[in-house]
């Protein structure tokens, strides 16, 4: 029954709104009589609703069938096992990163332990800047600080190195591996200030001054030599000096305006110069001294053979004698643990790799990864830690001549 409303007569018409006290029409329905006809018209299945059409017809309330979406993450995920590329870009960046760190850990060792023990003990580096002295009113303390670092580490470095084997317990191995333990830091320099200036490069905004080094060593230093040379310049006497006396608060404003002017150009060009000097003797290393036994036996042998040879060819702590069974057994014990302790060392530094090799999402890639590392563990145990008959047979002969 259809409901029609109808206003009441006039005095009916209305109604007092107990909420507002405001009057307000009232309305009535109108009797089935006088609601209006409307035809229907009978439902023509030929010209209406197809079956399909009808088969998708829902009662109400029912709902519609949701999509497959996980609840805990409920972005929609169109296909389970397509691998994530993304994760496993990051996780390629990861493994080879890793394996260039050990890798040059490895390297870098071997190189500064023949450094300090086969090469030439007279520092090189610094001669090469002596044109920049000529201006040393602003070069003063960039190029001291220079020469300072060079002559430790060539000339002090390795002769503390050689007065440790030779005087103390401490022999070649200690060495070699108080060494291992700093090149891991060195490596992830070099990696990080090649990393620093090719995001500059990429950028177009090359700032020397964020370039990564040891910037509070540079720092001591600056301030070492400003303290040295004003010493020096007072013990020498001379006008200057006695000029300095006379107006000290005139010499006080000029010796700071100088060092903050000094302080700038010194530590924005250091950074670069360091970055330079590490990666040349960390990679090349510095002239052999022709009467090493490195300098006798390199031609034959590989260079981490050699070095590595060198390294293990006298005892850890006792010479072996044949009336003292329990220490023979006692050193041999230990010569094998650091024989193979570089190989440990390399494997520990790659766990991280393996594992991250492990979580890599495509199959191939996973397998090839894996495969590139064992090769790695795999070579530098070959050829770089393997023991070599003749090699040691060939030092044998080189130290008995000597």
């Amino acid at each position: 029954m259809t409901t029609v409303w109808n206003n009441k007569s006039k005095s009916e018409a209305f109604s007092m709104n107990t909420n507002t006290n405001k009057l307000l029409p009232a309305l009535v329905p109108l009797a089935p009589s006088q609601a209006p006809k409307v035809p229907l018209e009978p439902f023509d299945s030929d010209e209406g609703l197809n079956e399909d059409e009808i088969d998708n017809i829902k009662d109400f309330g029912t709902p519609a069938e949701a999509p497959d979406v996980d609840i805990a993450n409920p972005e929609d995920k169109a296909d389970e096992s397509e691998p994530d590329i993304d994760k496993d870009i990051f996780a390629i960046q990861s493994i080879l990163q890793s394996l260039v760190v050990a890798l040059l850990t490895v390297h870098i060792t071997f190189v500064w332990y023949r450094n300090l023990t086969q090469g030439t003990s007279e520092a090189a580096f610094y001669k090469n800047l002596e044109f920049v002295d000529k201006f040393s009113f602003i070069t003063e303390y960039f190029y001291n600080i220079v020469k300072f670092i060079d002559i430790f580490l060539i000339e002090k470095l390795s002769s503390y190195s050689k007065l440790l084997i030779n005087n103390t317990f401490l022999k070649d191995r200690t060495l070699f591996f108080a060494i291992f333990a700093v090149s891991a830091t060195i490596a992830n320099y070099l990696i990080d200030f090649v990393k620093v200036v090719y995001a500059q490069i990429s950028n177009k905004k090359f700032d020397i001054r964020k370039l990564p080094g040891p910037k509070t060593l540079f720092t001591v230093l600056y301030f070492g030599f400003v303290v040295y040379g004003l010493i020096d310049l007072f013990s020498k006497g001379g006008a200057v000096s006695q000029f300095m006396v006379a107006n000290p608060i005139y010499a006080l404003i000029v010796i700071i305006i100088r060092v903050a002017m000094l302080y700038v150009f010194t530590l924005g060009g250091l950074p670069f110069v360091f970055f330079i000097y590490i990666a040349y003797y960390s990679i090349v290393g510095t002239t052999i001294d022709p009467n090493s036994l490195y300098a006798q036996i390199k031609d034959s042998f590989g260079f981490y053979k050699s070095i590595y040879s060198i390294v293990n060819l006298k005892h850890v702590f006792f010479e072996l004698q044949e009336d003292s069974p329990v220490k023979n057994m006692f050193e041999r014990v230990l010569r094998w643990i650091f024989g193979k302790l570089v190989y440990v060392l390399l494997l520990a530094g790659l766990i991280p790799a393996f594992k991250t090799a492990l979580e890599l999402h495509t199959p191939t890639i996973k397998a090839a990864f894996i495969g590139i590392l064992l090769l790695v563990v795999g070579g530098v145990a070959k050829y770089a830690i393997d023991d070599d008959a003749e090699l040691s047979i060939a030092l044998k002969k080189l130290v008995l001549k000597a």
